[in-house]
C-alpha cells in the first residue's frame, strides 16, 4: 500500500531528477566567454556519421570571435538528454562554438548557442532559445511564433553585444 508520504517522496525524486537534467539560464556574456568561435554562417550540408552523430558544415559570412577559415564543421546532434544541438540545411545562423578536448566542435551551452536567423518584417532577427538571457529591452516577443522560437533580437544588436563583450574580455586579459 502506497502511503501519502511515499507519493510525496516519489514526487520530490522526480522533481530532483528533472532539475538535474535541465539547462541553467546563462547571460549572453557567459555565452560569449564559453565560446572559442562565434560566427554568422549558412549551413551548407549535414552528414550522419557511422556513430549516429550529425556533422554540419557552415560557410562563414562573418566572424565575431576567434579565427576560422571560410567554413566550419560542428556536431549538430544532441549528446545528452537536454542537449538541443541541431542544424537545418540552408539555414542562416549565429553559431557560438567551442572545441572540446577531443577536437570535436560543439554548439555552446547544449545547443543554446545556435541562433537561427529569420527575416521578419524586413529585419534579420536571430531567434533565442530559453537558455540564454539577452538584455530585456532588446528582446522582442513574436506575435506569430516560428516553430519553437518566440523571442528574437535584431541581428545588428546581437552582433554589437557580442563584439562589445569580446572587446571587454580581451581588455581584461
Amino acid at each position: 500500500m502506497i502511503t501519502r508520504w511515499g507519493l510525496v517522496a516519489c514526487g520530490l525524486l522526480a522533481l530532483a531528477s528533472i532539475a538535474a537534467w535541465s539547462i541553467r539560464l546563462i547571460s549572453y556574456t557567459e555565452l560569449v566567454e564559453q565560446s572559442d568561435l562565434i560566427v554568422v554562417a549558412q549551413v551548407t550540408s549535414i552528414e550522419r556519421r557511422a556513430d549516429g552523430l550529425r556533422i554540419a558544415t557552415a560557410n562563414l559570412s562573418e566572424c565575431l570571435k576567434g579565427t576560422s577559415s571560410n567554413a566550419v564543421q560542428f556536431i549538430a546532434s544532441p549528446t545528452w538528454g537536454c542537449d538541443d544541438s541541431n542544424a537545418l540545411n540552408g539555414e542562416r545562423v549565429v553559431l557560438c562554438l567551442r572545441t572540446a578536448s577531443d577536437g570535436q566542435v560543439h554548439i555552446v551551452h547544449s545547443g543554446h548557442g545556435r541562433l537561427p536567423i529569420f527575416h521578419i518584417d524586413g529585419q534579420d532577427v536571430p531567434a533565442l532559445l530559453g537558455g540564454v538571457a539577452f538584455p530585456d529591452p532588446m528582446v522582442q516577443t513574436l506575435n506569430r511564433p516560428h516553430g519553437i522560437y518566440t523571442r528574437v533580437i535584431r541581428l545588428d544588436q546581437c552582433k554589437q553585444l557580442i563584439q562589445a563583450t569580446v572587446a571587454e574580455q580581451h581588455h581584461k586579459r
